[in-house]
C-alpha cells in the first residue's frame, strides 16, 4: 500500500485526484441527452473507476454517490428505451458490462450502502422488464433489448448483476469480509427475489426472435443460493438462520415449479 513508502500522502492525493477525473466526467454529463456519445463515455468512465483498488473507489464514491446513482439510472433507463440507432443499442450494452465491472470492484472490498442500493436496483429493473415483455409478446421482434448485441455470447449475460452478490459472499467464505456483509446481501436477495423468481417460473414460450433473459437468470441465482448455503454453514450462525431459510425454500419451490411447467 502507498501508505507504507516514503512521500505515501503526496501518492495518495495523486491517486484521489486520477480517481475523481471519471467521477467528474460522469457527474458533469448526467443532464446531457440519452444518445450514444453519454452512454460511450459513461462506459469508459466507469471502466477507469474499476481499475482503482476498492477502498479508493468506495470512498470516492460515498463522496460522490451521484456518479453511481447515475450510471445505475442510465443502464436502468435503457431497459424500456426505445434506441433510436444501433451504435447507441451497442454502447448501452457496453455500459451494462461496464456497471457490472466497477460494481464487481466495489463488492471485493465491502458491500456499501450505495453499492447495495445500485446492484438492487439494476436486477429488479432487469427482471421486471424481461418478465413484462415475455408476459406479452415473447416473439415480438420489435424488442431489442435482449437480443444478441446486448446479452449475447460477447457480452454481458441477463442476470449479470446477481453475480455480484455471488461474488461477495464468497468474499466473505474466503475471510475477506465480515458477517454485516453477508447481512447485507441476505437482505439484498430478500429485496429481488420476488423479480427474478417471477421471471424465472413465468410460463411463456422461449423467446424466438430475441435471447431469452430466464436459463441465465435462473443460473446466476441459485448460483448465489449455493454461495449463500456455503457461507450460512460456516459463518453466519443462527441469527441469520431464518431469513436464508426463507429465501432457499422459495427459490427451491420456484425451481420445482421450473421443472414441472
Amino acid at each position: 500500500r502507498l501508505s507504507k513508502f516514503p512521500g505515501a500522502g503526496q501518492g495518495h492525493a495523486v491517486m484521489e485526484q486520477l480517481v475523481n477525473a471519471p467521477l467528474r466526467e460522469i457527474t458533469s454529463r448526467k443532464q446531457s441527452p440519452y444518445c450514444a456519445e453519454r452512454l460511450y463515455n459513461f462506459t469508459e468512465s466507469s471502466y477507469d473507476l474499476a481499475y482503482f483498488s476498492p477502498e479508493l473507489l468506495s470512498n470516492a464514491l460515498s463522496t460522490v454517490p451521484e456518479a453511481l446513482e447515475a450510471v445505475t439510472m442510465t443502464v436502468i433507463e435503457g431497459y424500456s428505451r426505445p434506441f433510436s440507432d444501433e451504435q447507441a443499442t451497442i454502447q448501452w450494452a457496453r455500459l451494462r458490462g461496464a456497471a457490472y465491472t466497477m460494481l464487481r470492484t466495489l463488492v471485493t472490498g465491502d458491500m456499501s450502502d450505495i453499492a447495495a442500493r445500485a446492484i438492487g436496483a439494476l436486477i429488479k429493473a432487469e427482471c421486471q422488464v424481461a418478465t413484462a415483455h415475455l408476459d406479452v409478446s415473447p416473439s415480438d421482434s420489435s424488442f431489442t433489448i435482449f437480443c444478441d448485441a446486448v446479452v449475447g455470447e460477447d457480452t454481458v449475460n441477463a442476470g449479470v448483476y446477481i453475480m455480484l452478490i455471488k461474488a461477495h459472499l464468497d468474499e466473505i467464505a474466503r475471510g475477506k469480509g465480515d458477517v454485516r456483509g453477508a447481512n447485507k446481501c441476505i437482505s439484498l436477495l430478500q429485496d429481488v427475489a420476488k423479480a427474478v423468481l417471477q421471471l424465472i417460473t413465468l410460463p411463456s414460450p422461449e423467446a424466438s426472435n430475441s435471447v431469452d433473459p430466464r436459463p441465465t437468470t435462473m443460473e446466476a441465482w441459485f448460483l448465489s443460493m449455493t454461495s449463500l448455503l456455503s457461507l450460512s454453514n460456516t459463518r453466519l450462525g443462527l441469527t441469520s438462520a431464518g431469513a436464508v431459510e426463507e429465501i432457499v425454500a422459495t427459490s427451491c419451490t420456484a425451481a420445482m415449479s421450473v421443472i414441472f411447467m
